[in-house]
């Protein structure tokens, strides 16, 4: 398994970070981030400083680099590579014990080479449990239960969504199943930008929130804000990490 450090994520994440500063300071504005001309300093890739390296006083490195980044490989990702570790990563979830005793699950329908769920869902209609997909409205996102995958249909952005009928909030389902662009060892996850997920999973009580992932989107560390959710577990096709 392949664990991006944070050396090599700052060698996308500098170059493109002080560009970005230095618009913003020829526009007159300010930031709150590390501006250092060298290298980013430790605190903001998570990390405790070396003796001699002070910190900035700013916990937060950008994200954007990181997300174009993984994006990009995840782009470049053949079709036939992301089904294959797909159906490991679903594989890995049907074996867990939280899955068999979850009576209801929330998924997703993967796009632009994420984790597919396909499987999922087919395995869990059969076995009885309620089966939720999210829907996007305005700036919310709920779960409309499907009886089968044949009922989604393309809604907001395209995605394919549940009809109108019954909604439930986070904090209805046992088990739900996220996507994301990266994620963490501390379970920190790094999605599109929009907040939708994070939102949602605001108000998931006792919901267990399982990122699924491929290695290659496993990071160190991510710069985490306070309207960040963690998740619960990460699985990925070699390895299943609890938080």
């Amino acid at each position: 398994m392949t664990i991006i450090p944070g050396a090599f994520l700052e060698l996308f994440v500098t170059q493109q970070w002080r560009r970005s500063l230095a618009r913003r300071f020829r526009r007159g504005g300010r930031s709150n981030v590390c501006y250092r001309r060298t290298t980013l300093c430790p605190s903001c890739f998570g990390t405790t400083s070396p003796p001699g390296i002070p910190d900035c006083g700013v916990s937060v490195m950008p994200k954007r680099p990181v997300r174009d980044t993984l994006l990009a490989r995840r782009r470049h990702s053949s079709p036939q590579t992301c089904l294959a570790l797909s159906l490991k990563i679903q594989e890995r979830l049907l074996s867990l014990h939280c899955y068999a005793e979850a009576g209801s699950l929330a998924l997703y329908c993967a796009v632009n080479n994420e984790v597919a769920t396909e499987g999922l869902g087919r395995s869990a209609l059969a076995a009885g449990k309620q089966v939720y997909y999210p829907r996007i409205s305005g700036s919310t996102l709920a779960f409309g239960r499907v009886l089968s995958l044949d009922q989604l249909s393309p809604g907001c952005f395209g995605i394919p969504e549940p009809p109108e009928g019954e909604i439930v909030n986070a904090a209805a389902i046992d088990l739900i199943l996220v996507p994301g662009v990266a994620f963490d060892l501390r379970g920190h996850r790094l999605g599109y930008g929009r907040g939708y997920y994070d939102r949602a999973l605001k108000e998931h009580g006792s919901s267990l929130a399982i990122g699924l992932a491929y290695d290659f989107q496993l990071v160190d560390s991510l710069p985490v804000e306070s309207h960040d959710r963690s998740l619960t577990a990460v699985i990925t096709e070699t390895r299943t990490l609890w938080f």
